[in-house]
């Protein structure tokens, strides 16, 4: 068993040994994101509790967690959990409803059809996908789907104007902000798992 070849390694300092637990562990599929962080908290391996949580907030939605998963996380890593899950759908309806102006080529002639298109463009395709529950997708990588998204009623260089506008803005990697200030969090109170 894995545990408790992690605890033996690490009760008689066998680095070796540890390291072989933790490759081990890491080839595993199916693993509980739970049972990473558990681990990775008594065993010392941060990068279990980090990817572990990560796997948490953004896989597992809140009423799927289990009381076992629970307890493997305590009160302060649930909530770490619900605070990272709460502020990730905030800053997701900011990013949503605040919709950028498009920004406009000198050489459009239709900039009305340009400003409708990008409204719907922006709701259809960023807003909807981005507070969609079932897509685990960044702001990034949905900006990344709207520049491969052919808008026949928006000109070509407005469109690629207004996306490098959105593309600059500020706030665009919150989600990091929010799921590292929610992990500090969690290992600041990690003592009651070791």
């Amino acid at each position: 068993n894995l545990v408790t070849l992690l605890r033996l390694a690490q009760f008689f300092d066998m680095p070796r040994a540890h390291a072989f637990a933790i490759e081990q562990f890491d080839s595993l599929e199916n693993r509980s994101p739970f049972l990473q962080v558990q681990l990775g908290f008594a065993h010392r391996v941060e990068d279990w509790v980090r990817t572990g949580f990560r796997r948490v907030v953004k896989d597992v939605p809140m009423d799927e967690i289990t009381v076992e998963d629970a307890d493997r996380l305590g009160g302060q890593g649930m909530l770490a959990v619900a605070s990272a899950k709460v502020g990730l759908m905030e800053y997701r309806n900011h990013l949503a409803y605040d919709w950028p102006e498009p920004v406009f080529s000198v050489t459009c002639s239709t900039e009305i059809g340009c400003r409708l298109a990008w409204k719907r463009l922006w709701w259809h395709e960023f807003a909807k996908v981005l507070l969609h529950p079932d897509y685990n997708f960044t702001p990034r990588e949905v900006l990344q789907h709207l520049e491969r998204v052919d808008v026949t009623s928006m000109c070509d260089a407005c469109k690629l104007l207004t996306l490098e506008a959105v593309k600059n803005r500020e706030g665009l990697d919150g989600e990091e902000e929010i799921l590292a200030s929610s992990l500090g969090l969690l290992i600041s109170g990690g003592v009651w798992l070791l």
